[in-house]
């Protein structure tokens, strides 16, 4: 994931506008006094924008992380929800413009006004930077949340029309800019030549989503490691596919980034009503990493990096877990989690300190009941390693009648050496498609 300068390109583009359009308003008198001391943001620095001193001056994006709830929409200010709750129907996908009618006006007070021009450079940068704070973190907020919205260029809604009013207050001696709305116009990413291309890639992306092959009455970690591993095999790193920001990037079209990769496990844990945000860190120069984060059944949130467990190998089919559901011990070893999105103040979930582990013990029961008593005998199946990879049935060789000793574990039939092929704690599924895939390369 390429680091964006989102904000930095809202503000050149805001103050493009006044630039191009050589805005010189007309000016109101009025005894009344209408700025708000709150909405005013002085945060020059010799004419350069001190991004951290910009943060402090914008919602905070924090997930409430409650039962129902795991989104970063509810701290947000009264206009950035507005802007959040409108574009959420983006859902639909749509490049009609949209207007934005802020609940609450902004209002900036300036000492003095131009013959030239209707405001100082200065002015238009702190003007400008008002206005982003305005909007930029609602539409943050809403493309973490919704991954849904696959198709969505954000950066085009960076670069809005917004109209405003002014007076000059007698009582202050100032001139008040008052900003009441916005525009903004979404278009879809440059590799969808159309609207109907992006519907029809919709309606694969539903499907991959309703058809995912989960089952939903295992546990919790098992949904999420069929997730992981379905997600590894079915898609590839590849920062040249032409849809490698998106959902449709690891679920419908293989060729994807980090950004697709978490994107698309966060939509099939949405799905599955398992608690999963995104989360951004390791920003070097021009370049970063993305996330996830999950809630477990233990209430603790953990660590999960797809991308990073992708070893993309042999038909795709290599994978590891050492990045998946992990505490900030083994976590954040490589993992540095950045509050600062687009010129948002991100703030994520405390994560364990330790890893998750679920407590698997293949075992073979046998009961048996008198009119009186009722006896459990539970005998634990050896784990030991073969002396070849593969040779699940410890027959010296491997071949077939191993395959077919896996899938009788699978199965449920007792046997007498463990079939956890990619020592994974399960004896499951993908441990007969790794072992077919043995098989194939040796044959080759």
């Amino acid at each position: 994931m390429k680091k964006s300068l989102l904000s930095v390109m809202c503000l050149l583009s805001v103050l493009t506008f006044f630039s191009e359009n050589n805005l010189i308003p007309a000016y109101a008198e009025t005894d009344e006094n209408v700025t708000s001391e709150e909405n005013t943001a002085e945060i020059l620095l010799n004419g350069v924008v001190d991004s951290d001193l910009y943060l402090h001056n914008v919602p905070v994006l924090l997930s409430d992380y409650s039962e129902d709830s795991y989104n970063y929409r509810e701290q947000l200010d009264k206009n950035n929800l507005f802007v959040y709750e409108t574009l959420s129907a983006l859902t639909t996908p749509s490049t009609d413009d949209i207007t934005i009618n802020f609940p609450e006006t902004i209002s900036m007070e300036f000492e003095h006004r131009t013959t030239s021009s209707s405001f100082t450079d200065d002015e238009k940068l702190n003007l400008s930077m008002t206005i982003a704070e305005n909007f930029i973190p609602g539409v943050d907020a809403v493309m973490l949340d919704m991954p849904e919205i696959f198709w969505l260029n954000p950066q085009s809604l960076f670069a809005p029309n917004f109209s405003y009013s002014e007076s000059f207050n007698f009582r202050t001696g100032k001139y008040v800019v008052n900003v009441k709305s916005l525009v903004l116009s979404p278009v879809c990413y440059e590799a969808y030549e159309s609207m109907n291309e992006v519907n029809e890639h919709r309606k694969m992306l539903e499907k991959a989503v309703e058809d995912f092959p989960v089952d939903k009455k295992s546990t919790r970690y098992e949904q999420l490691k069929t997730i992981h591993d379905y997600i590894c095999n079915f898609t590839y790193y590849d920062a040249d596919a032409p849809l490698c920001y998106s959902s449709i990037g690891s679920l419908v079209q293989p060729g994807t980034v980090c950004e697709g990769y978490l994107k698309g496990f966060k939509l099939i844990c949405d799905s599955l009503g398992i608690p999963c945000i995104l989360a951004v860190g390791n920003y070097k120069a021009d370049s970063g990493h993305m996330w996830n984060y999950v809630q477990m059944d233990d209430g603790k949130w953990y660590g999960v990096d797809i991308t990073w467990d992708d070893l993309d190998g042999t038909n795709g089919l290599e994978l590891k877990y050492e990045f998946f559901l992990k505490g900030s011990e083994s976590f954040n070893v490589k993992h540095s989690p950045d509050n600062n999105y687009n010129g948002s103040y991100i703030v994520y979930p405390e994560i364990s300190e330790t890893d998750y582990t679920e407590n698997i013990t293949t075992t073979a029961t046998t009961t048996t009941t008198t009119t009186t008593t009722t006896t459990t005998t539970t005998t634990e199946i050896p784990v030991v390693k073969p002396e070849l990879t593969g040779d699940l049935n410890h027959d010296g060789e491997v071949n077939i009648a191993d395959l077919v000793y896996c899938s009788n574990a699978v199965m449920g039939k007792k046997t007498e050496f463990s079939c956890d092929f990619n020592e994974d704690g399960l004896t499951d599924s993908f441990d007969i498609v790794l072992m077919r895939q043995l098989l194939i390369d040796i044959k080759q």
